[in-house]
């Protein structure tokens, strides 16, 4: 016998088990993920650009302080300045601020043209070509080219290139979704020269940089899931191929796990030394140890060491969430924007400085061979920083100028997002226009939009079972026509031999006499008919025998349908001429709404 113990009326007893717990905590986390979700999707855009404008000069100036930490005793020991360094990256901070301003204030269509882009991108290739050829060595890497006191790394620069010109391939190619080889192949022509000129120069880090951003191109444009893990297994394979085919990159990717050989790992321990030293607040700004000569490329590869070592686990958060600041401005873009090619495009930007930050931080705690990426806006580099703050400017831009997708509530409502003027309107409506005709121009092309391989090997003959379909198809437009009428038997048809009969000898002549008895009894038939009928329908129109409403069916149903549409037809258009044209409403313009008319409407709707 048991007893229940009492429960409030309407409430469920609760069983003991983590599932209702369980449960509840799902639901409220998806609760709350997808209130965020709409928050942001309908909230303006007009803090983005602050917040990135924040966001560059915070990470620089804290890099060029820890680059003058970092290098100081280095350049001491050298002989040099303490000041050496830091005061050319200053340089190289000064000029990618320049160019984060002209960026920032540049209308987007002008760098958003075909011609611009596929020349950027022709530039990018024969730069890099020419690095392989006069390029400067530098730990074993020919990616430099020098000019004059500076050292500058045409790949770094080929970075934000290849995010604009992909983004651009990619909205012109259609429904890569259904055809996954038109948004693969076209992205490929240009980056596979780009990544083999790379490859030359033995920089497989940037390699592995290109991949990810030729991935994130991919994933937000709707490459399917299917054609994504297919490329993901590929990738893998040629990084295998690529790690065992060279003892030097083995034994780094060994080192992870421990098995050391010689000074491999000197540099990763080191790393691992500064950051244990540290702790959590650190030893103070300038009292690092490990920069005594110990740390290889303290002030470049190995910074965010120094900066454990100095400033704890409190500078290394620090820099985490500026960089997830970053990617918060990214995906703000990304949600609010009506144009493909600024989402991707700011997609591909995101996944390049957080993932070459994440794949700095994971070298340096151990968790990645050592493969030399600088950290963004904070290593020392003057083609890094100077191309990052670039990045940065044309978000900027984007967040200025991009057309914003129009808000509706859930009756159907138009709406606004709050704290939006009509100036900010007014800068992205010329971007709106271009980004309407584009829109119309693929809308019309269907799947015919963009370029196709198949269709160009189709063209050449080459295609894998179209070489035979040509040969058929060229052989069935050259061979003889036949001017016979359509339905009449073809002079081949009529030297084809028939099949001979079984019926006894004498039925066929039999056949053919009765054939032309019945013919010549039925001729004088049929014309007498037919005169007869010609005869008849002369005096209905003569109007002999019959009533107007008679004679003018009977004449409407022997002129045809043709004959009698044509009273029918006029009056209607004199009547549409007559009559005032209705007034259209008129339509919101796509991906851009008026505000004057949507407070209007919602003033309505209440």
């Amino acid at each position: 016998m048991s007893i229940a113990s009492p429960t409030r009326p309407g409430k469920k007893p609760h069983n003991g088990s983590s599932q209702s717990w369980g449960a509840r905590l799902k639901r409220n986390v998806v609760a709350f993920g997808e209130s965020q979700y709409r928050r942001l999707s309908i909230s303006p855009l007009r803090g983005v650009p602050i917040l990135l404008l924040f966001i560059a000069i915070g990470m620089t100036f804290f890099g060029i302080i820890m680059v003058l930490s970092a290098s100081s005793v280095e350049q001491i020991s050298m002989g040099l300045s303490p000041f050496s360094q830091v005061s050319r990256q200053g340089i190289f901070a000064l000029l990618g601020f320049i160019g984060l301003g002209v960026m920032a204030f540049m209308p987007v269509r002008w760098y958003r043209r075909q011609n611009v882009l596929y020349a950027l991108m022709v530039v990018a290739i024969l730069v890099q070509l020419l690095t392989v050829i006069i390029g400067k060595d530098v730990n074993g890497n020919r990616n430099w080219i020098v000019l004059g006191p500076f050292q500058v790394q045409p790949s770094e620069f080929s970075k934000l290139i290849f995010a604009m010109w992909g983004s651009w391939v990619l909205i012109h190619q259609g429904n890569i979704a259904r055809f996954p080889r038109k948004g693969l192949f076209p992205l490929l022509l240009g980056l596979g020269p780009l990544i083999l000129f790379i490859l030359m120069g033995h920089d497989v880090g940037t390699v592995l940089v290109y991949a990810l951003m030729l991935l994130a191109l991919l994933w937000f444009a709707g490459f399917s899931n299917r054609a994504m893990v297919t490329g993901l297994g590929v990738a893998v394979l040629a990084g295998a191929i690529a790690v065992f085919s060279s003892p030097n990159r083995m034994a780094r990717v060994l080192g992870i796990f421990g098995h050391c050989e010689g000074a491999t790992c000197d540099q990763s321990n080191a790393g691992l030394a500064a950051l244990a030293t540290g702790g959590f607040w650190g030893v103070g700004l300038g009292r690092s140890r490990q920069k005594y000569n110990y740390l290889p490329e303290a002030h470049n590869d190995y910074i965010f060491a120094i900066v454990g070592e100095e400033l704890g686990l409190i500078g290394t958060l620090m820099i985490i969430l500026l960089y997830l600041g970053l990617v918060f401005c990214c995906v703000r873009i990304m949600m609010r924007t009506a144009d493909r090619f600024i989402a991707l495009t700011t997609g591909a930007i995101m996944v390049w400085l957080m993932g070459q930050a994440m794949i700095n931080i994971a070298m340096v705690t151990g968790f990645l061979p050592v493969i030399g990426i600088p950290l963004p806006l904070i290593s020392y580099g003057g083609s890094s920083l100077i191309t990052s703050l670039v990045a940065i400017g044309v978000l900027i831009a984007f967040a200025r100028q991009t057309p914003l997708l129009t808000i509706t509530d859930t009756q159907g409502n138009y709406a606004f997002a709050p704290q939006t003027d009509m100036k900010d309107e007014k800068r992205r409506r010329p971007l709106n226009e271009m980004l309407v005709r584009e829109n119309r121009a693929l809308q019309a092309q269907g799947d015919k939009a963009g370029w196709d391989i198949m269709v160009f090997l189709r063209n050449l003959g080459i295609g894998v079972g179209q070489s035979s379909r040509a040969s058929q198809q060229r052989a069935r437009n050259t061979a003889p026509r036949s001017t016979a009428p359509r339905g009449s038997h073809s002079r081949a048809q009529q030297q084809r031999p028939q099949p001979t009969s079984r019926r006894p000898a004498g039925a066929a002549e039999r056949s053919a006499d009765s054939r032309r008895t019945v013919s010549s009894r039925t001729a004088p038939q049929r014309g007498q008919k037919e005169q007869s009928s010609e005869r008849r329908r002369r005096s209905e129109i003569r109007g002999e025998g019959t009533t107007p409403q008679t004679r003018t069916a009977r004449a409407t149903s022997s002129t045809g349908p043709q004959h009698s549409q044509l009273p029918l037809q006029q009056s209607q258009r004199k009547k549409q001429q007559a009559a005032p044209a209705p007034v259209q409403e008129e339509r919101l313009p796509e991906g851009l709404a008026p505000l004057k008319k949507l407070r209007q409407k919602n003033r309505d709707s209440r």
